[in-house]
């Protein structure tokens, strides 16, 4: 049935970037490995799934160039208005221009650009599919203006470099393309932000943690719970499992 491959495709997604956090986190080299497998099935499942998986490969290099990740960003603004200047690039069946993407696999997209503002609102924040999570999600994207939120949780600040890279992409995609009618027509667009609503959902709650955190919060609430604890049960093994 129509959909079906997009819940696979959310699914494998989404524990693919918590299994990149993770290793963004703790340096775990498992979680890295977990997370380029389950990467690499993602075009295996649907063409989506290509795009999805150059975002991992993106939140990878990030994280392994570390603070070298602002001088990436400067030579990629950099390349990018070299790449405009010069009309884009054509490499045999390869054309990345202002006014054309077209990729073998991922498909031919004629650039140009549709106010589709409307429609996406109406799909996002009015229909009742969503509720809460569209208005909500674009605060995870603090932590990239705020080193406090940085510092308190490493894997919020690359998981909103990834959420940002996605919604760039969506972004392209319904406003820049032919697919803006997906939009108009609610076919095809709650589809795709399904595909990253489980990574919006988590960096919801990594937020949550890191706001507690510099507060203070955090602690107080620790506090409490212990000491709604029986001292008896504290002090058995099989309750402090």
């Amino acid at each position: 049935l129509a959909g079906y491959a997009d819940l696979w495709l959310t699914a494998c997604y989404g524990l693919a970037a918590l299994s990149l956090l993770q290793w963004c986190r703790s340096g775990d080299y498992r979680q890295l490995g977990l997370g380029l497998l389950l990467g690499g099935c993602l075009p295996l499942i649907k063409v989506d799934g290509t795009v999805w998986a150059l975002g991992l490969l993106v939140l990878v290099l990030v994280r392994a160039l570390g603070k070298g990740f602002w001088i990436l960003l400067l030579l990629t603004l950099v390349g990018a208005v070299i790449w405009y200047q010069r009309g884009g690039v054509q490499l045999g069946s390869w054309q990345i221009t202002p006014q054309l993407i077209e990729l073998p696999y991922i498909g031919r997209y004629e650039l140009f650009y549709t106010a589709n503002w409307a429609a996406v609102r109406d799909q996002l924040l009015f229909g009742g599919s969503w509720h809460l999570l569209w208005y909500l999600a674009p605060l995870s994207l603090l932590a990239l203006l705020f080193p406090a939120l940085r510092l308190r949780s490493p894997a919020l600040f690359y998981g909103a470099v990834l959420f940002l890279f996605d919604l760039l992409v969506l972004y392209v995609l319904f406003f820049f393309t032919q697919a803006a009618q997906w939009a108009v027509d609610a076919t095809s667009l709650n589809r795709l932000f399904m595909h990253i609503s489980p990574l919006a959902v988590f960096l919801l709650f990594l937020l949550s943690q890191a706001i507690l955190l510099s507060t203070g919060t955090s602690k107080g609430l620790n506090t409490e719970l212990q000491s709604a604890v029986p001292p008896a049960q504290l002090k058995n093994p099989a309750v402090a499992r």
